[in-house]
């Protein structure tokens, strides 16, 4: 079985949540001996070129700018023939979900990751009527918590699968918690993750340390 799955975000390096989560599937299907290959978008800060990569974890990446992306899609539909075209719901614009549907009708699967990026529901940040139709359309639709399995139900008006991505590895775990040690942490602060609860409760105890990591969403005023 070949996959292919198509996103606008970095995959080279990836640079957040659905990104590994991502990749941590591809690389179980390549372990499992099924070829896979990614359509994505090229970190803007200059981190490497466009191109294709050298398979990583049986995984290859072909990175490609905004305005040539879907007909990258095309191609890559049209030379690897892939079985199951995966389609992430990091496609802002919707049009890899497009393009995927139009060169692989049947094929397509999902991946539901974050509400502001569906075309549906009131937390969509660019809602689309025609995109949204064809989501009842996929081969199968995978939402990464119930949380999202229902509001792609009430919204969407199809079922979800619930599949959590494997981006912390395999059970057990080290316990690597210290109570009282350390600093109460934020990873990606931002707008769109809370950034302003974080400045409260920092502020409001003043004698704790705080900690952030910069993330795909934070900026210089963040």
């Amino acid at each position: 079985m070949k996959i292919l799955l198509a996103s606008s975000a970095s995959y080279d390096p990836p640079r957040g949540g659905s990104t590994r989560g991502n990749l941590a599937w591809l690389r179980a299907f390549s372990a499992a001996g099924h070829p896979c290959r990614v359509v994505c978008g090229f970190p803007v800060d200059g981190a490497r070129d466009q191109g294709e990569s050298a398979p990583h974890r049986g995984v290859t990446i072909l990175s490609v700018s905004d305005g040539e992306r879907r007909a990258a899609l095309r191609r890559e539909i049209e030379m690897f023939r892939p079985d199951f075209v995966l389609v992430s719901s990091e496609d802002l614009s919707h049009s890899l979900l497009r393009q995927a549907h139009h060169s692989a009708p049947g094929r397509v699967v999902y991946l539901a990751h974050t509400p502001q990026f569906y075309p549906f529901g009131p937390a969509a940040w660019n809602p689309d009527r025609e995109a949204a139709a064809l989501i009842p359309l996929c081969a199968g639709v995978v939402a990464i918590a119930e949380f999202t399995a229902r509001y792609i139900r009430e919204y969407g008006g199809c079922q979800a699968s619930v599949i959590h991505p494997n981006i912390y590895g395999t059970p057990p775990f080290r316990s690597l918690g210290r109570h009282g040690h350390g600093a109460v942490a934020m990873i990606n602060p931002s707008a769109v993750k809370g950034i302003d609860i974080f400045a409260a409760l920092a502020r409001a105890f003043p004698e704790m340390p705080f900690a952030a990591l910069p993330g795909w969403g934070t900026t210089g005023n963040d």
